[in-house]
């Protein structure tokens, strides 16, 4: 575990003002946007609306009331179908979002999940009042003691052995306390970071749910405006340059709220007992007896600092993969329907062959490059973040390359810049920053945990 003197964000849990911004808005996300009512809505106006504009070109071509019709047939099916196999579909994407087991022959942590957990924990230093360890204690205890007795059903099943054989017992316990316990991710244990103090598995679990919950459908939310706004793009009133302007402010913004959620929600805990996280769990009569008695309780913790850069890059990397799956899901819905439009339109309009194959396959490429951009402007926005200073002052350098030319020539020639010009100066000034603050990215020696 890593001292208070070592490097870190500086920002610590006795900000109440700063949570008390932070907790506003994810109150007012969850009660409009990540609403489930809210979602729901949406979700059956997107699924009313993305066809009709998806399939605008083939209708235009066909100029038939009948073949518009059994186009959109065609797509509304497909949206079936993809609604009535959506309970398998959800699984492949969970696995895919968390990772498989950690263990190979036993259903445990997924690993993507666990790595978090263990390598962000131990990016974290946590100063707990006394009575807060006490809590934490009889949580982790209570928590121990059920997923032991859980692990060890798993195990004996797995190993086709029975309770009563001799060397059943001693074969789980070395799993228990070498494999399990002792288990090291990047130098730090799984035993230390769920059941030893500060216990900062624990508190980042419920932080890693609440967040994904929050922010992720809103990626749903915005895939749709931007294949509206590609759409548009392909169709003419639109540009392509605005689709993926507007995709890396989006994915910056949120990737922001992600962040945002991991430094300033430490500042106070409300205790939810795991009923409240994981759909179809059941408490023991000593977890009952346990959260009766503190659920809903808020903790201030004393102080809570999250090292530079290590806790942001675990957190940054595993929202990471869950951004990747989700819009790449997505994605790959809306082009199977653009897939299936344009086939249609081949059959119904194969006078127009030519400029069908150009419009969707246009639209087809700019749907496709849009989880890249969404995962890029994660990945930029967490780079930022971890490089403040860095950023800062090439900023500043990026500035100057992009403003001194255009000056010199104003000074000089008495030539104002055309708008070409003001936008190569900055995508050149940028560029150049970027570049610059990937190399200190690079060159940075890693630290050991």
């Amino acid at each position: 575990m890593k001292s208070p003197e070592s490097e870190s964000f500086g920002l610590l849990s006795e900000v109440p003002t700063a949570a008390r911004i932070t907790g506003g808005v994810n109150r007012f996300i969850s009660l409009t946007l990540s609403r489930q009512s809210v979602l729901v809505c949406f979700g059956l106006a997107a699924t009313i609306v993305l066809p009709i504009f998806i399939s605008a070109k083939v209708r235009e071509a066909a100029d038939s009331f009948p073949l518009s019709l059994l186009t959109l047939g065609v797509l509304y099916g497909v949206e079936a179908i993809q609604a009535l196999l959506w309970s398998q579909i959800a699984v492949f994407l969970q696995q895919a979002g968390v990772g498989k087991s950690a263990f190979r022959r036993l259903d445990l942590w997924p690993r993507a999940l666990l790595k978090v957990l263990v390598c962000g924990s131990s990016e974290m230093t946590i100063e707990l009042t006394d009575e807060q360890q006490q809590i934490m204690e009889r949580i982790a205890l209570v928590d121990r003691e059920r997923s032991k007795a859980e692990i060890r059903n798993k195990f004996i099943e797995a190993s086709g052995a029975d309770d009563d054989q001799p060397d059943v017992e001693s074969t789980w316990e070395r799993f228990w306390e070498d494999e399990y316990l002792g288990g090291e991710i990047r130098g730090a244990s799984i035993g230390e970071a769920f059941y030893e103090p500060p216990y900062g598995a624990m508190l980042l679990l419920p932080r890693l749910f609440v967040t994904a919950r929050l922010i992720l459908p809103l990626y749903g939310i915005a895939l749709f405006v931007l294949t509206w706004l590609a759409y548009r793009a392909v169709s003419g009133p639109g540009a392509w340059l605005t689709v993926f302007q507007v995709a890396l402010a989006l994915g910056f913004s949120l990737s922001m709220l992600i962040f945002v959620n991991h430094v300033y929600t430490f500042a106070e805990v409300t205790v939810l007992d795991p009923t409240a996280l994981l759909p179809g769990y059941e408490l023991t009569d000593e977890e009952k007896s346990l959260y009766d008695e503190i659920r809903g309780r808020k903790i201030r913790l004393r102080k809570v600092t999250l090292h530079h850069p290590g806790y942001f890059r675990a957190v940054g990397g595993y929202f990471a993969r869950q951004i990747a799956v989700a819009t790449g899901y997505v994605i790959l819905s809306y082009l199977l329907l653009v897939a299936i439009t344009l086939a249609v339109g081949l059959l119904v309009a194969p006078d127009s062959r030519d400029e069908l194959w150009d419009y969707y396959g246009e639209l087809a490429i700019g749907l496709a490059l849009l989880p890249p951009t969404l995962v890029g402007a994660h990945f930029l926005a967490f780079l930022v973040l971890e490089n403040p200073r860095n950023v800062a002052a090439e900023v500043i350098a990026a500035s100057l390359l992009a403003v001194v030319p255009l000056a010199a020539k104003y000074l000089i020639f008495g030539e104002s810049p055309d708008t070409a010009d003001l936008i190569s100066a900055v995508v050149t000034g940028l560029s150049a920053a970027l570049v610059a603050l990937l190399v200190v990215r690079l060159k940075r020696p890693t630290k050991e945990t």
